[in-house]
């Protein structure tokens, strides 16, 4: 309908917050994204959010948004619609999808727990200052021999060790 967007164009960051706003909803229905950045930006910005169950949505979501899952044909293998460089691409069912929309649409109250279950997520979960901590954790525990350390690194490794 009139109130429904579709944009296939490359929208600049610096506008995102503000699309955001005027969003009631955001759809991740992609399944060859890695780690969705713009569902993770749409849940901090407190929309409720639709996502597929392929790619990293649900570990992203958590609780905090509805899946849909993508039918398989036999109980066992997902229904694809073709491949993407060489990898199967999940199809999502649209009739799930659909009465997911219809139910945000519907239920302000769903709307707004799964809204701010979002914006919660997003902060507690993906705040850069907790990724970077646990990258640096990561590192170092794999760090056998200091000595081999690029000494591009070596400033960023010593304030791991304060």
């Amino acid at each position: 309908g009139k109130n429904v967007v579709f944009s296939n164009m490359q929208l600049p960051p610096e506008n995102m917050p503000l699309i955001f706003q005027v969003m009631n909803a955001y759809l991740a229905l992609g399944g060859m994204e890695g780690h969705n950045l713009t569902l993770i930006e749409a849940m901090s910005c407190g929309l409720p959010t639709i996502a597929t169950d392929s790619s990293t949505h649900p570990e992203i979501l958590g609780d905090s948004g509805l899946i849909s899952e993508v039918p398989t044909y036999d109980g066992k293998h997902r229904v694809t619609f073709g491949s993407y460089n060489g990898v199967e691409c999940d199809n999502p069912n649209p009739w799930d999808i659909a009465q997911k929309m219809e139910n945000l649409y519907k239920e302000k109250s769903l709307r707004e727990e799964l809204g701010m279950k979002a914006s919660q997520r997003a902060v507690k979960v993906f705040d850069w200052s907790i990724i970077k901590k646990e990258w640096i954790e990561l590192v170092k525990s794999l760090i056998i021999d200091e000595t081999k350390i690029p000494d591009e690194w070596k400033q960023l490794y010593e304030q791991t060790k304060a």
